[in-house]
């Protein structure tokens, strides 16, 4: 929700009840109807036949009153001065389209104008002081999710959009994965009083920082630099407010003055007197010949074992953050080593569209590149090394062990094994067929069960650990159930834990005691096989069954 700039009126968007289709439908008690594509949500659950709307209250009256309709969602309102409230909507093909528009209502008269965007999705609109400008996020959607974010300006009352950033080969925004529960909608736009520029984050490898861009050129100014990853920022008349996380800190809350000088307002105090490890930086060749970019964590004393951490997306990236999941591994005594393979954004669209078609192809090869790389740079090679991945990087995890037997031990979490199978009971998977993979699944079965981990099953010899929690939208539990029955009719070595009530988010938003089970799981199956004493009692075990 948000106030107008007078204070005077208050915007939001809120789920309302639609008719049902077809109109001459019975009247039902104990049914969930559905009669659209995207029937669940993750974090939400099944669709409840609601629509979100936006909705109008004048303080002054009892009752919000809705300004948008119909069966389409109408998200993330602003206002554009003190008389006329925008939104963001699907105006052309809502339940099979990303094409985002902009809708400007005016309280006055309740007229509408419409501005498409570029062809993509539309995020962070926020007008200008003036009422004459909205800054947005888009893309042309020429390469889905791997389309780079370009800042858009919209000028009214034309409706006219300028690409801003097009020779900017970066996604604006931040695209950076943590475990610390920070949220990137926080890092939205905001204007400078004279409306002549836009603060925006910028992800550019492994950071993100605040920049400010000039409304006309779209001319780059950095505003912050150093190690870290910056979720959330509040501009006032005295500096900026900044909330980030760096490599030895979960969350910092720091302000920057006029000149650039930064103060700590706030960090953990259990963190202070202690030393953490921190990441290394190396790089390794990409299948472009280009440098990729990956990151050792040591810990204080010698590596008892080593674990390959592969983040989710693919069309995400791994940033110099504090990751509890790597902490937690290091203060046992095990070394973590992350990178951001092809697929990953931050180092360019080439980068981000080259697993186009190619899932378990340049990025798997990339990621043994890096365990090669880090093995040689920190005498790594006679460790044994686990791997472990959350979403696509659990996919990752169930191609790797089907096609070597590297790794001693694997984790897979939230992760997808069948993709023909994924394609329908997906809340998002459904739309992979535009560019991920090549076409629907029926259409080109042989191609998605090449790029299918399930297909490999006979080939995995690496004990593995399936992590999953039961309410997954994303990645439904039952690809997990279907990695797990294959593997043990083929009497492999597969265990299977799933989380009740938790979501595909749960690793760094779940219930505080399913992430608790979740470290504990991880640790005991990192002792049982990277650690030689415990890779005995586990020995021990299986000869007793």
């Amino acid at each position: 929700m948000t106030w107008s700039p007078d204070g005077r009126g208050l915007a939001f968007s809120a789920c309302q009840p639609a008719p049902a289709q077809p109109g001459d439908l019975p009247s039902l008690e104990t049914v969930q109807w559905v009669d659209r594509m995207k029937f669940k949500t993750d974090g939400v659950g099944i669709w409840d036949g609601a629509w979100r709307q936006v909705f109008y209250l004048d303080p002054k009256e009892e009752r919000a009153r809705p300004i948008s309709q119909g069966r389409r969602d109408a998200a993330a309102p602003f206002w554009v001065g003190n008389d006329r409230i925008g939104w963001v909507a699907n105006l052309h093909a809502p339940d099979y389209s990303d094409q985002d528009s902009l809708v400007i209502y005016s309280l006055a008269d309740g007229f509408c104008q419409m501005i498409d965007g570029p062809g993509g999705p539309i995020v962070h609109p926020a007008a200008d002081p003036s009422g004459r400008f909205i800054a947005f996020l888009s893309h042309d959607n020429r390469y889905w999710e791997a389309t780079n974010f370009n800042l858009y300006v919209a000028s009214l009352p034309s409706g006219q959009i300028a690409n801003r950033t097009r020779s900017l080969d970066r996604s604006v925004g931040n695209y950076i994965l943590c475990d610390v529960g920070l949220s990137r909608e926080d890092g939205g736009l905001c204007w400078t009083p004279d409306s002549r520029q836009i603060y925006a984050l910028l992800t550019d490898r492994s950071r993100c920082q605040l920049c400010r861009f000039d409304r006309e050129t779209g001319k780059l100014s950095p505003l912050t630099q150093g190690a870290r990853a910056i979720f959330g920022y509040a501009v006032c008349q005295e500096g900026i407010a900044l909330l980030y996380t760096s490599p030895d800190r979960p969350a910092v809350i720091a302000f920057q003055n006029g000149k650039g000088e930064e103060t700590v307002l706030w960090e953990p105090r259990w963190l202070a007197g202690r030393k953490l490890p921190v990441w290394q930086e190396f790089s390794f060749p990409g299948f472009d010949g280009s440098p990729r970019q990956g990151f050792y964590l040591a810990p204080a004393q010698e590596p008892r074992g080593v674990v390959l951490n592969i983040h989710g997306g693919p069309h995400y990236c791994y940033g110099e953050t504090f990751s509890i999941d790597a902490q937690l591994l290091a203060s046992r005594g095990y070394g973590v080593v992350i990178c951001n393979p092809a697929g990953s954004q931050g180092a360019g669209e080439a980068v981000s569209r080259a697993s186009k078609h190619d899932w378990g192809g340049k990025d798997y090869r990339e990621l043994m590149t890096c365990v090669d790389t880090a093995s040689r740079l920190f005498s790594l090679g006679e460790k044994r090394w686990g791997v472990m991945g959350g979403s696509y990087g659990g996919f990752l995890t169930n191609w790797i062990i089907g096609h070597t037997d590297r790794f001693s031990c694997a984790v897979a979490e939230r992760s997808t094994c069948n993709r023909y199978s994924q394609a329908g009971t997906s809340d998002c998977a459904f739309r992979y067929g535009e560019y991920e993979f090549d076409g629907l699944p029926w259409d080109h079965p042989d191609h998605y069960l090449a790029h299918s981990p399930i297909t490999y099953v006979r080939s995995i010899h690496t004990p593995l650990l399936l992590i999953h929690g039961d309410e997954d939208m994303n990645c439904p539990i039952s690809q997990s159930e279907e990695m797990f029955s294959a593997l043990r009719l083929l009497h492999k070595e597969v265990y299977f834990a799933r989380f009740p009530g938790q979501s595909h988010g749960m690793s760094a938003r779940g219930t505080p005691n399913c992430r608790l089970d979740r470290y504990r799981l991880l640790l005991w199956w990192m002792d049982r096989y990277l650690d030689r004493e415990g890779t005995a009692e586990a020995e021990k075990e299986e000869q007793d069954a």
